[in-house]
């Protein structure tokens, strides 16, 4: 279905560009399995083009197995590099990350 869709929006065309950037685990569906098996897809469908992996914000669990699958991804292909956004944003404000954070009362 995913390769489907993306065929369908012409999205493994990469006939002009250099590299892509693949910014995807906030919709983590908490399928290691599946995520991995997606992701390693893409990073496929695209070589030799390099590939851009960005990590995501680590506000939850489930979002350290998001970024563990990324760097696991990355390791296995030479074709790509990772951008760690998780550490970029560990203390960054709700607007760029959008995650509320715990307020402190008076």
């Amino acid at each position: 279905m995913f390769e489907l869709a993306c065929r369908a929006a012409g999205l493994f065309d990469l006939s002009g560009w250099d590299a892509a950037v693949v910014f995807l685990g906030s919709n983590y569906m908490q399928d290691r399995d599946q995520y991995r098996s997606e992701l390693t897809r893409i990073v496929e469908r695209l070589a030799p083009a390099p590939v851009v992996l960005v990590t995501v914000t680590e506000f939850q669990d489930s979002r350290r197995q998001v970024n563990a699958i990324i760097l696991e991804v990355a390791a296995d292909h030479e074709n790509v590099i990772v951008i760690d956004w998780a550490a970029i944003t560990p203390t960054a404000s709700p607007m760029l990350t959008g995650v509320p954070r715990a307020r402190s009362r008076p």
